[in-house]
């Protein structure tokens, strides 16, 4: 540690952070090339050859020394924090300068993955061989590419070699033992002194023709294990000191224990793309797949997930330990990865020692992750589902190969996977990958005197993918990121959000999505997150405290909607003029009694199932596109003496609501949907309304009158109608009131149709009517689709005899005591696309269904092939148009 200093002030400190990254790009460059030499960690001591580095050929001639050595350039749009590390910028961000700093983590993008490489950049790829040696970072091959490139920052490549000898598709092993490098594929073990060409130190090997396999170095020996030998899956392990001669350590044995009912064949000769790396005196075996089906528990702390079946069962994370001929194999615990959701590494992992231990990044899993959070009592715990092919973003730290925890920082990008993995310059580099050439590195810097905001700089890049927060050192975590995809803060250990400080934007965020208050993070996690400016899409808030969205010190947008279930909190408000949200919706909670709204800029508010509502009064709201008031089973009175324009009006399955007052000269309503409401006696709208696109009365009102609308004298959509309506019901409608479409469903009650006061129709749908006549309704001379289905009641459709013209389809079907369809004898004029059909009606006898058949086919001109009759008896002749 160097001298204390202090700092004057913020300002002063920040411009320490600036000053900091011109010194390491603009300055930095010779302090760095003369620590490349030292740029490998203690445990990568072996992997480092001599420091002198010769310039090589490749087949166009010679390189010149500023090729292998290229200027510092990067993207304008990538990180400028890049390198900010603690070697390279020592003088100004040491421990000392900042004795109240503290050391960080930083994941950052230093090359951003371009379909076409630019000068001094390889192609994109998938499982790369990278590996430090003599001083620079070396990429070989990948996915059917043979090529090599060097790079003395990790970040301006160039090209050593198009096509090296020893192939790297289905081979991403290349380790440095004795000052050469060595990797193993199909035609045997080579090895390098250059790294260009490649010498062939054993063609035939014991272990045969191998492939997909793990190359390591461990306690002075190469090691290989498992792979696929000659086409044939191989769960062996295989030791060489010089590369030539080879014997065989032993077998790795199952650790996966079957589950109840159900079986789990041992390992066998099936091991493909698994992991194996040193750890102090053990060799550890992480991932893999083999083609034996297999069942696997999946160990969420905190959840309970059931057993899956699966192909490949990448559950294995063993260690073991080769001393005096003795090679055993051991079940290593749980593992916490991304956030506890996953216990295994996957297929194809990769690991790399930095900082005394040892990363180790997870692989392919052979499923998709499909998280399902079911909210509410009795709803039972979040499920798991699992299947189809995804990339694993968990990062697993060990010391020892059995005590684990997650990196110090979750990686940004999720969905990333096939990268190459290497330890270089205090850093570890994640290369290719996805397809693509992205280099992403990530280092420990010190923050000059802890400043919150300098932290801030050093995340500032968008962390892709969903990250779980149930405890505080989850949070710990994502510290420094400025934006997220998905924030899931799950639990009553969530007390802390302090951590996320830094956080200004994300595209959901789901508080306290758990089963049941108990388990609720605390309202104090929640005013940590004190930066929070903009939830671009969803907010999801349950069992939580929260009054109102302000309860977010800085949040101001929601971009689509703010979710508040299962509220503990007695009043909810809503003023999206300070927090704007085009769409709040206010459910399921048992002790909310008030919810207020002012001024708000709101489009839709929906206050839904909660069970101590009973009154609501909002007397600044003016103009809203939705308002659904949803089974709130003690609401008595809603207020809503500003409402002037509405898009829809929704009262349902509120069986005490009683009055709706207010809307003083309303202008414009869009659609009044009434359901399950019979209650209601005093409602202001009703008796003033003169339009409407579309309304809807669902109900029982055998024993209380349905709502009447004097006044309305147009329904631009459509009026539907079903339950019960009594015998006696007076006119509902002003009289010949125009109806686009009535729609009739289950209804029942009513002698007749009269209570529609004569209403001229565009179209008619029945459906199950149980009205024994149709008298009361008549059409106008023209109606797009005239549909009568299992309507058993009425024989006759005489009230429709004006019918001129039908434009899209005649449908009777099912109909028991329909008799009489000779209106349809008036029709004069039918279009081409018209779809007729008249079948399961067994009242009506063949001749008035032939004739009218007839009529439509021979005398308007529609085609035959568009017509569809018949009956549901053997005796009835059949109808042939």
């Amino acid at each position: 540690m160097c001298a204390e200093r202090s700092f004057g002030s913020k300002t002063i400190r920040m411009m320490l952070v600036l000053l900091s990254l011109f010194f390491v790009f603009g300055c930095g460059k010779a302090a760095r090339s003369a620590a490349d030499a030292d740029a490998m960690t203690s445990s990568d001591t072996d992997l480092s050859g001599s420091d002198t580095v010769t310039p090589l050929s490749d087949e166009e001639g010679s390189v010149a020394e500023e090729d292998l050595f290229p200027d510092d350039e990067r993207s304008d749009d990538l990180n400028d924090t890049a390198l900010l590390s603690d070697e390279a910028g020592d003088d100004l961000l040491s421990d000392a300068d900042a004795p109240e700093g503290h050391r960080i983590f930083v994941w950052t993008l230093m090359h951003a993955a371009n379909e076409e490489p630019e000068e001094g950049m390889f192609d994109g790829r998938n499982y790369p061989a990278v590996t430090p040696f003599k001083g620079n970072l070396w990429l070989f091959g990948g996915e059917k590419k043979r090529d090599a490139w060097r790079s003395a920052d990790g970040v301006s490549w160039t090209l050593m070699a198009t096509e090296v000898a020893p192939s790297f598709t289905g081979n991403r092993s290349v380790v440095v033992k004795d000052g050469l490098l060595w990797t193993i594929d199909t035609a045997g073990v080579w090895n390098s002194e250059d790294g260009i060409e490649w010498s062939l130190a054993q063609s035939a090997p014991p272990f045969g023709r191998r492939g997909l396999h793990a190359l390591t170095v461990f306690e002075g020996a190469l090691w290989l294990v498992g792979g696929s030998a000659s086409g044939v899956g191989a769960g062996d392990a295989w030791r060489s000191t010089d590369g030539v001669s080879w014997t065989k350590a032993g077998n790795w044995q199952s650790v996966v224990s079957a589950p109840p009912g159900g079986y789990c064949e041992p390992l066998g000769d099936g091991l493909y793309g698994p992991l194996a790396a040193p750890v102090g005196d053990r060799l550890i075996l992480l991932g893999g797949h083999f083609h034996d089906s297999c069942y696997f528990q999946a160990s969420l702390p905190g959840y309970s997930v059931g057993w899956s079946q699966y192909y490949y069962a990448d559950t294995y994370a063993t260690y073991a330990t080769f001393r005096a001929g003795s090679f055993s194999s051991h079940e290593i615990p749980d593992i916490d990865i991304n956030n506890a959701w996953y216990r295994v590494f996957g297929s194809y992992g990769s690991a790399v020692p930095f900082d005394g231990k040892l990363w180790v990044f997870a692989g392919q899993w052979q499923n998709s992750d499909t998280v399902q959070q079911d909210i509410g009592p009795g709803a039972g715990p979040p499920q798991v589902w699992l299947g189809g092919l995804t990339p694993l973003p968990g990062i697993a730290v060990t010391a020892d190969g059995i005590h684990w925890e997650q990196a110090p920082r979750k990686l940004p990008l999720s969905q990333m996977y096939g990268f190459g993995v290497a330890s270089f310059n205090d850093a570890v580099w994640l290369i290719g990958g996805n397809g693509g050439n992205a280099i992403w590195r990530g280092a420990y810097v010190t923050l000059p005197g802890g400043d919150p905001e300098a932290e801030c700089i050093l995340g500032a890049y968008p962390g892709e993918g969903s990250y779980g927060i149930g405890s505080n050192a989850d949070a710990e975590l994502l510290r420094g990121y400025t934006s997220l995809k998905k924030l899931f803060v799950v639990g009553e250990a969530v007390t802390d959000l302090s951590a996320l400080h830094c956080l200004k934007e994300v595209d959901e965020l789901h508080w306290g999505n758990a089963v049941g208050p108990t388990d609720t993070p605390a309202m104090t996690a929640l005013l940590g997150l004190t930066g929070l400016e903009t939830i671009t899409s969803y907010l999801y808030v349950s069992y939580s405290p929260i009054s109102s969205l302000n309860d977010f010190p800085a949040l101001r947008t929601v971009g689509k909607e703010a979710f508040i279930s299962y509220s503990t909190a007695e009043t909810f408000i809503i003023d999206t003029v300070t927090v704007a949200t085009p769409k709040v919706i206010v459910e399921k909670s048992s002790v909310l009694n008030t919810v207020e709204v002012h001024q708000t800029a709101a489009t839709s508010i929906t206050i839904q199932s909660n069970e101590a509502l009973r009154t609501v009064s909002w007397p600044l709201l003016e103009e809203i596109t939705n308002l659904s008031f949803n089974n709130n089973p003690l609401l008595e009175t809603i207020e809503l003496p500003s409402l002037r324009s509405i898009g829809h009006l929704g009262l349902s399955q509120s069986p005490a609501l009683v009055s709706v007052r207010g809307f003083p000269e309303v202008v414009s309503i869009g659609a009044l949907w009434i359901s399950e409401s019979p209650a209601i006696t005093e409602f202001d709208l009703a008796e003033q309304l003169t339009s409407v696109s579309e309304l809807t009365i669902i109900g029982d009102y055998v024993s209380v009158a349905p709502p009447r609308f004097p006044l309305l004298a147009e329904i631009g959509y459509q009026l539907y109608l079903s339950g019960e309506f009594p015998a006696d019901i007076e006119e509902s409608l002003a009289p010949q009131a125009s109806i686009k479409t009535l729609r009739i469903d289950h209804l029942s009650g009513p002698p007749d149709l009269s209570f529609l006061a004569g209403a001229r129709l565009g179209a008619l749908t029945l459906d199950y009517c149980k009205v024994p006549a149709l008298t009361g309704i008549a059409a106008q001379e023209e109606m797009s689709y005239l549909y009568i289905r299992n309507s058993d009641f009425f024989p006759s459709i005489a009230p429709l005899a004006d019918l001129r013209r039908v434009t899209d389809e005649v449908y009777f079907l099912g109909n028991d005591a329909l008799a009489d369809i000779a209106p349809l004898m008036s029709v004069e004029e039918v279009p081409a696309p018209l779809s007729f059909l008249i079948k399961v009606n067994p009242a009506l006898s063949s001749t008035d269904v032939q004739r009218v058949v007839d009529h439509f086919v021979q005398d308007l001109g529609l085609p035959p092939e568009q017509v569809d009759v018949g009956y549901n008896c053997d005796t009835c002749p059949p109808l042939i148009p």
